[in-house]
């Protein structure tokens, strides 16, 4: 128990080496852990010393011990309080969790008889590590929450697994209800970054997504969501349930049998029925009806999210039939009104670090802003038509109630102006004002915000005083008083009538350049306080001030000076440089000692929250800092888009006021210099009234018979008895649930820990009856590693290898591969190879379930949808996998299935393989004709083709289905016969507003000739791996990548850097290689130039380094891996990443030009990358047997259809030697073909030749071509 850790150590070694002579010192050991407490920060040398006199305890000792030990562990574990506080080491929890490993190890049956051992996998997974939150506790988390602690529990779990399989069966169990749970939402997604979602422990406040130029709108409601009146007032407002689009405040049980409207993808509405509602896939079995009520289509889908193409997910309830017709500005008005409510209900109960609000984006678009919603737009004009459709939302037209005046006007603005007319030398003002034609004149006109000028104003005080000053209407202009029917001199001017309980301060920095007629922005400082005092600025400060000037000249015996107007008296502490207007006549009804009577709390300010702009006129961003008024502290916290961070209210000076840096004007000499305006700076207040008026006294100055202009009251109409009224809270909580239940179950099955305990499960199915593998990726996991099952797969029940095979490729598809998250892929692909070939019917299982595309998206998922290159490319060679176990041995296997109906192949494939290959060949054909649709991401559609075609039957699949005729249309579709034409025309045609456009293929070229040749059975060179196979999900380049692309940095730069030029001339070169005779030649952009140098590191004189360029490349071997090749290529680098230089035949155009931006010119123009293929093609031109180079099954209408591609100049933008290596095969003992494509290269040559501008790179590879 020392406070040393080197004493703890040297007594625990200690301890040990008594221990294993005498085992009483366990004894000891044992009894205090049975003492230690939970927190316990002193205690890792304790279950050192127990740990290692567990393993030397053997035979009688360990079976003396064991029982005691299981006993404590158990009763330990079970009674671990739930409600730990976040951020707690876990040291103890740790140390039960290893020492139970490894008493598991040693004696399994001890534990197993504890109370914890018979449920231990429950217990474990569902309160240790996967802690799923009830209705009632939506707060619980796991008890493991942190690495180490799961770290030990997933070892733990795995362990107990080894022992039985029961025990590998509960655990198998658990998982997949666990992954059943929430792999629905994760599968709709790509590149889930949990760690990014994650909110801070210490942040009760969620952020919201920035749409691209949302920012205007995301500051201000953040102010309106943490003013808490206002917030639960919106909350709190009612809708019919026929104006809400959602039907989430009703159970899916409720739902069955209701008429629903449901909004299609085009906008319009359509009429469906729910019939009934499946659980267990959760969606709704919806039969659509017509106008008339008759029965249409019946389709299932879940009614919130909709269908793809199809429904939007918005819903709602048919109105009744005495419902009044909505308007279209009122229909608008509730759109915005809904969204906020379901925004506000997010931010308040989320769980995620921010909220996405596009919905309620969507909705603004009635706001009738200056620039499109999406675009930057004023925060202040944004506030005034926020406003203004919350009020009309509000005031209960349709539903009854009115909350706009009895809850949000009452308790949060409720602010008058009071517009004043004062006579001079009026008789009747003098002395009974009330009957007075100018007095009766004033009013009281609402107002939701302040506008203060700020130009040549230093704070909110000038501004304020420039507000009040009046205005003396002599002369030509008196005004004319209907009492005293004559003209008089009149001051008007105006004073706050009311006061608010929120007050808002719209600074004006946007003002008129009356110069140049354009938009400025005023940086100048602007300061203001966190309290400030209204008093001055009312009518009853104002009426107070006079009154006590009065008393103070008639204690003296002078005259009232009316033109000095102070209330320094009332508030020592303000200093105010606010010029005073001729004052109004105070209350007679008032006592002498009026100004004893004011109340200065009511009258004070606290600041709430400042919304601050930082940029110019034309664009910027907004942001805002917020005060927690729910918080005793008085914490402060910036609102900065997606990010929500503690701010220190000090330093609002200092990012706030604006002007210059110092504050202040540097004099030099005669000179000043004026230090440069900050462009960060405040652009509305937000003040929150410290002592709030009673009820029956908001009203009180409107009892002097001030007159208040007539406003129009909406009439609230009683909402029908057959419609019910759903307010903000019961509209959006249930899926507010729903969403934090799916984030939760989120990062639970993104976590990496969990992807490395699923890959050990498959590690321990097929070492199964082996010796382990003593190749781990994952340090971490050896221990998981470190024993073989004690039980065999094959003689459990219910087929348990295919189950777990199952699961294992399930659990990757559908969850694994969606994140970003994510490390040891090439294990987990090795890993489930090894499990197929060991277990055949797992990979026939596996094949038969990608061909079932009906049922299962994984074809269309990862082949066409897929955004993530890796991804792709893991599915693709998960099934290549697959397909290699079960192929038959025989090409001629596949004839007998060619005429089989899909049907019939579908019965014969479970235990046909040459049914199931036949299956999948016709799939991934009929694919291809999707690729046009797919431009960006079909790459991998041709890989599978290209990797496939290594097996014989496959590939005899393919040839007999012609699709060598069907690939060669991508290289040149003008040449495709008229058939092929027409079956691509059906989704080649992209209709747009210039017409029909055909679409380019250019992209896929590279993959489309790898896979043709792989097709004609030219021997392929595969591209090695980029990136390293890491336990952690960062990447990394491998060695043989980071040392070609190191060779490429030192000839594209010069003394270890790269600067503008030479990273344009890296590019010129990369973008435009094998560009074709003619084409444009592409220039990278300023952008893409001045991104690389920001993003990446730089040398000192900012440069980009190698370190940045290899952080660059990195990256893009993450994302776009093609890029990469294409740079590889275009510096002579193999797929295997070695480096040859070909020898070129020389022109007399010949010329050696150093590379733009290097030193040593090592590269010359000259010299072509090596090609993927160069030496097997090499060695075929050599060899003169026909079935070495012509494949067996090519039929003589395949090779006539290759012969009208110009190969030559297709394989400029791809890869020439598979061009040449398809020119080969085709022109093999046919001498018309080689006419007819000597003739094409000819006369390419001779057009090249009389080109202005000369380039050498074709005319080498048609040289190349006619030497074939």
């Amino acid at each position: 128990r020392s406070g040393s850790k080197k004493v703890r150590s040297m007594a625990s070694d200690f301890a040990v080496q008594v221990g294993k002579s005498q085992p009483v010192v366990l004894t000891w050991l044992l009894d205090e852990l049975q003492d230690m407490k939970f927190d316990d920060e002193l205690c890792t040398e304790i279950f050192t010393a127990l740990s290692s006199l567990l393993i030397a305890s053997i035979g009688s000792d360990l079976k003396t011990c064991s029982p005691k030990l299981a006993q404590i562990l158990s009763h330990k574990l079970l009674s671990y309080p739930k409600d730990v506080q976040e951020g707690d080491d876990r040291f103890a929890l740790c140390g039960y969790l290893e020492l139970l490993n490894q008493l598991l190890t040693l004696d399994p049956l001890t534990v197993i008889s504890t109370e914890l051992g018979k449920s231990l996998v429950n217990v474990i997974m569902s309160d240790f590590l996967f802690t799923i939150p009830t209705s009632e506790n939506g707060n619980t988390r796991a008890i493991c929450d942190t690495p180490l602690s799961r770290q030990a529990a997933f070892n733990v779990i795995l362990t107990f697994s080894k022992t039985s399989s029961s025990a590998f069966e509960e655990v198998l169990f658990e998982l997949t209800k666990l992954t059943n749970l929430s792999a629905k939402h994760i599968s709709s997604s790509w590149g889930l970054q949990v760690s990014y979602d994650i909110k801070r422990s210490d942040l009760a406040y969620s952020g919201l997504k920035n749409q691209g130029c949302t920012c205007y709108m995301n500051s201000l409601l953040q102010q309106i969501f943490m003013n808490t009146t206002l917030r639960d007032s919106i909350l709190d407002t009612q809708l019919k349930e026929s104006q809400r689009t959602t039907v989430w405040h009703r159970s899916n049980e409720e739902l069955v049998g209701r008429v629903l409207l449901f909004e299609i993808a085009s906008g319009s509405w359509r009429m469906g029925k729910i019939l009934e509602y499946d659980p267990v896939r959760d969606v709704h079995e919806v039969q659509y009806l017509n106008m008339d009520g008759s029965p249409e289509e019946t389709v299932y889908f879940d009614i919130h999210d909709g269908r793809m193409g199809k429904e939007t997910g918005r819903v709602r309830a048919l109105p009744s039939s005495d419902a009044k017709p909505v308007t279209e500005s009122d229909e608008a008005a509730y759109r915005v009104l809904e969204q906020l409510q379901r925004t506000f209900c997010f931010l308040k109960h989320s769980k995620k670090r921010y909220f996405d609000p596009r919905p309620f984006v969507d909705a603004c678009k009635s706001l009738n802003l200056n620039f499109n919603v999406y675009h930057q737009n004023d925060a202040a004009e944004f506030c005034d038509q926020l406003l203004d459709r919350i009020e009309l939302s509000t005031k209960g037209k349709h539903s009854g109630k009115d909350v706009w005046n009895e809850k949000i006007v009452k308790d949060v603005f409720g602010g008058k102006w009071l517009y004043q007319k004062i006579p001079k030398d009026c008789e009747t003002y003098n002395t009974k004002k009330t009957e007075c034609g100018h007095w009766q004149g004033s009013r009281l006109e609402s107002y939701l915000k302040v506008e203060l000028i700020i130009r040549g104003k230093d704070n909110i005080d000038d501004s304020l005083g420039e507000l009040m000053q009046g205005e003396l209407m002599d002369g030509d202009n008196k005004i004319h008083c209907d009492v005293c029917s004559e003209k008089k001199a009149t001051v008007r001017r105006t004073c706050f009538g009311v006061l608010p309980n929120t007050m808002i301060l719209h600074l004006k920095r946007f003002d008129l350049d009356f110069q140049t007629f354009e938009t400025v922005k005023l940086n100048n400082r602007m300061a203001f306080n966190t309290r400030i005092n209204m008093l001055k600025y009312t009518k009853e400060g104002i009426e107070a001030d006079e009154k006590k000037r009065e008393l103070a000249e008639a204690q003296s015996g002078g005259s009232v000076d009316k033109s000095s107007n102070s209330l320094d008296s009332l508030d020592e502490n303000r200093n105010s440089t606010s010029q005073r207007a001729p004052v109004v006549q105070y209350d007679e009804s008032k006592h002498d000692d009026v100004v004893d009577e004011l109340d200065l709390e009511e009258y004070e300010y606290e600041l709430q929250g400042v919304l601050v702009h930082a940029g110019v006129a034309q664009g910027g961003h907004y942001f805002s800092y917020i005060r927690d008024s729910t918080s005793t502290e008085n914490k402060w916290y910036k609102f900065d888009d997606e990010d929500v961070t503690p701010f220190n209210s000090e330093n609002i000076p200092l990012h706030c006021f604006g002007g210059p840096p110092s504050g202040n004007i540097h004099s030099h000499s005669h000179n000043q210099v004026a230090e440069e305006d900050r462009i960060s700076n405040a652009l509305m207040l937000f003040y929150n009234k410290v002592k709030k008026p009673k009820a029956d006294s908001i009203n009180e100055t409107s009892k002097d018979n001030l007159s208040v202009p007539e406003v129009v009251a909406v009439q609230p109409q009683p909402a029908s008895d057959q419609e019910i009224l759903v307010d903000g809270n019961q509209a959006f909580q249930r899926e507010v649930q729903e969403s934090n239940l799916e984030h939760i179950l989120s990062c639970y099955l993104l976590d990496s820990d969990l992807h490395s305990f699923v890959r050990s499960l498959l590690t321990l199915l097929h070492q199964s009856g082996t010796e382990p593998s003593q190749e781990s990726n994952n340090s971490r996991l050896e221990d998981m590693q470190g024993q073989k099952l004690q039980w065999l797969p094959e003689n459990a029940t219910d087929d348990l290898p295919l189950r777990t095979v199952q699961f294992g490729c399930e659990f990757l598809l559908n969850v694994v591969l969606h994140c970003r998250e994510r490390a040891s892929m090439r294990a987990t692909v090795n890993t489930l190879r090894e499990c197929f070939e060991k277990y055949p019917h797992t990979a026939t299982w596996f094949v038969l379930k990608v061909t079932d595309f009906h049922n299962c998206p994984w074809f269309n998922d990862y082949l066409f949808y897929c955004t993530d290159t890796l991804a792709r490319a893991t599915f693709v060679q998960l099934l290549v996998q697959a397909v290699h176990v079960v192929a038959p041995n025989h090409p001629e296997a596949v004839l007998t299935m060619k005429h089989l109906k899909v049907l019939d192949l579908k019965n014969a494939a479970p235990s046909n393989p040459s049914a199931l290959i036949t299956l999948l060949t016709r799939q991934i054909v009929e694919g291809v004709f999707k690729v046009v649709g797919f431009i960006r991401t079909a790459d991998e559609l041709f890989t599978l083709i290209r990797d496939l075609c290594s097996i014989p039957s496959v590939c005899y699949g393919f040839q007999q289905m012609s699709l060598v005729s069907i690939l060669s249309y991508f290289i040149s579709p003008e040449s495709a016969s008229l058939k092929l034409k027409e079956l691509f025309d059906k989704n080649l045609i992209v209709n747009n507003r210039q017409g029909a456009v055909r679409v380019d293929f250019g992209n896929l070229l590279q993959s489309v000739f790898e896979a043709l040749a792989a097709l004609l059975g030219v021997p392929q060179l595969r591209k090695v791996n980029l990136l390293q196979d890491r336990s952690y999900w960062e990447t990394e380049l491998v060695p043989e990548a980071k040392e070609a692309l190191t060779i490429i940095f030192q000839e594209s730069s010069f003394n270890g850097g790269m600067d503008l030029n030479s990273i344009n001339a890296y590019f010129d070169r990369v973008t435009n290689f094998g560009i074709a005779s003619g084409q444009q030649p592409q220039k990278a952009t300023a952008l893409q130039v001045r991104n690389l140098l920001d993003r990446f590191s730089n040398t000192p004189d900012g440069r980009l380094s190698l370190e940045g360029f290899l952080q660059y490349q990195t990256d893009m071997a993450t994302h776009n891996p093609k890029n990469v090749w294409r740079d590889l290529n275009a510096f002579s680098f193999r797929n295997d990443l070695s480096r040859v230089q070909r020898s070129i035949v020389r022109t007399a155009a010949n010329t050696t030009q150093p590379f733009a931006g290097t030193n040593n010119a090592v590269q010359t123009s000259s010299t072509l990358p090596s090609a993927p293929m160069e030496t097997y093609f090499d060695a075929q031109a050599r060899n003169e047997s026909s079935s070495e180079i012509l494949p067996k099954y090519l039929s003589e209408s395949c090779r006539q259809c290759l012969s009208n591609i110009t190969l030559y100049e297709s394989g400029l933008n791809a890869s020439d030697i598979c061009a040449k290596a398809i020119a080969k095969v085709v022109c093999f003992k046919n001498e018309n073909t080689s006419k007819a494509l000597i003739q094409q290269a000819s006369a390419k040559l001779y057009a090249i030749s009389t080109e202005n501008t000369w380039n050498q790179q074709p005319i080498i590879i048609i040289m190349d071509f006619l030497k074939l």
